[in-house]
């Protein structure tokens, strides 16, 4: 026993779960030490799990394969194949409440190796937490989760990027799961959810994917017979607190409702966030870094959502619904109408975007003296009619302009005059100076035949329209 030191509080060692050293506190005051030896400590740790690995079994899925309903199994620091006996396996959770938690998500690692799916988890109330998860198969998944109001937390989780399959990192077929606090990068999809509602994904990194996030609608029948079938989005869902980085595309939303985003960030995505045929979302005070919010529809509830308080390149993502007669403020990062008339878009200057400007279903739309610089999609015109582009500047976008009509006489009530348009070869060579700008669209006719088209940048039929007066020089334009 080491000798008392009334003057000071003394701190020795640290407890690990790997090594333990003994707790001393010394009090000022009359003698009073409490001392818990290394014995001590590593009892209260080993109480708090049920299992722990290697200790009582030498791999994960024995651990899994012994535990009961409800337990808890704690796996030290280490590499773990996904199976002890073959690498083509999983570890496959099947009971119900086991938490699984890795002692450090840095250092224990399962090296999935060429196991399609990794980590199973097909029983509900599961926490998984706490790991490194790495290398999978072909056309595979990291992590699979087929079950209900599970967990999984704090897990770093590397794709593996084949070129001659399509992989996952996360798959999600349930309802209530909790995605959250993860670091997910690498593969062709990052997070997939398949036609279920209400879950949560939150405070997660993801990076360097084709699709960071994709909530997709699920085929629920079909009959070859009867060419009949039906589906279910994902619905329900609360989207918060993500960093979405340098990814292809960041959140893709398709045939979906009633989700809410919120106080995400979408840095340097080539689309940031793409919702198609959705209805009733909700998007609040995300912010935008050098890509955007695009949305698509046959249909004019697919546009009509709540979006407030966004942030594009540090300005204001401006949405307007159902109003006429207005000017938008020319401070924009972002314009997005949507069934609205008699709308003035006047001395914007909008660059590094996935979408410039978005009108949908409006008339009498007016954008002039405006620069357009480095955006996927400058200037994007759907299903509306009387709208006027003039005097801008098209610089450097990959796509400048482009337009879906209902019928192809409303594509000549879409005026381009006097813009300036980098891509133009009049710009470059004085002998194209009488040549006109040619700017493609599609123009659609379900109107007569009630014929739907559900890709709108894919199907179609193609039709152009023309800037007549394109200028050779661009335009001083100042907000």
């Amino acid at each position: 026993m080491k000798e008392k030191n009334k003057n000071r509080n003394v701190l020795i060692g640290s407890i690990s779960l790997a090594s333990a050293i003994a707790l001393v506190t010394v009090s000022i005051g009359p003698s009073l030490i409490l001392i818990q030896e290394p014995e001590v400590i590593v009892k209260k740790i080993e109480e708090q799990w049920d299992i722990i690995v290697p200790d009582h079994y030498k791999t994960i899925q024995q651990a899994i394969d012994n535990a009961k309903p409800g337990y808890r199994i704690l796996v030290k620091s280490g590499t773990y194949r996904a199976s002890r006996s073959s690498l083509s396996r999983s570890i496959t959770i099947k009971k119900e409440g086991l938490t699984i938690h890795g002692e450090n998500k840095e250092t224990t690692i399962i090296n999935g190796g060429s196991a399609k799916e990794p980590v199973k988890i097909r029983a509900d109330n599961v926490n998984f937490s706490g790991f490194t998860v790495k290398n999978y198969g072909v056309n595979g998944s990291a992590i699979i989760l087929e079950a209900d109001n599970c967990i999984i937390n704090n897990n770093i989780i590397i794709g593996s990027d084949h070129y001659d399959g399509i992989e996952y990192i996360i798959r999600v077929d349930g309802d209530t799961n909790t995605i959250s606090n993860n670091t997910v990068y690498g593969s062709d999809y990052g997070i997939e959810f398949q036609g279920c509602k209400n879950n949560i994904v939150e405070n997660n990194t993801i990076r360097n994917t084709d699709y960071a996030m994709k909530l997709e609608s699920k085929i629920l029948f079909f009959s070859d017979r009867e060419l009949q079938w039906s589906y279910t989005g994902c619905n329900g869902f609360i989207i918060k607190d993500n960093n979405i980085t340098s990814n292809l595309l960041g959140i893709y939303c398709l045939s979906s409702y009633d989700n809410v985003y919120y106080n995400n960030t979408f840095d340097s995505n080539v689309q940031g966030f793409f919702l198609s045929s959705c209805k009733d979302e909700i998007i609040e005070n995300n912010n935008f870094i050098k890509d955007s919010l695009t949305i698509s529809g046959i249909d004019v509830d697919y546009y009509i959502h709540e979006i407030n308080g966004n942030t594009v390149n540090g300005k204001p993502l401006y949405y307007f619904k159902n109003e006429e007669d207005f000017t938008v403020p020319s401070d924009a990062g972002q314009i997005i109408i949507v069934k609205c008339r008699a709308v003035k878009i006047n001395n914007v200057v909008i660059s590094d975007t996935s979408t410039a400007i978005l009108v949908a279903y409006s008339s009498n739309v007016r954008i002039e003296n405006c620069e357009f610089s480095s955006n996927n999609q400058g200037v994007l015109l759907l299903f509306s009619s009387s709208c006027y582009v003039l005097r801008n500047n098209f610089i450097k976008n990959f796509r400048d302009a482009f337009f879906i009509v209902q019928g192809l006489l409303k594509s000549k009530t879409i005026m381009f005059r006097y813009n300036y348009w980098d891509s133009w070869l009049g710009t470059k060579f004085l002998i194209f100076r009488l040549t006109r700008k040619r700017i493609w669209g599609r123009f659609h006719i379900n109107t007569l035949l009630n014929i739907k088209v559900l890709d709108l940048f894919g199907l179609g039929w193609r039709t152009r329209n023309f800037d007549r007066s394109p200028r050779a020089t661009p335009y001083s334009i100042q907000y």
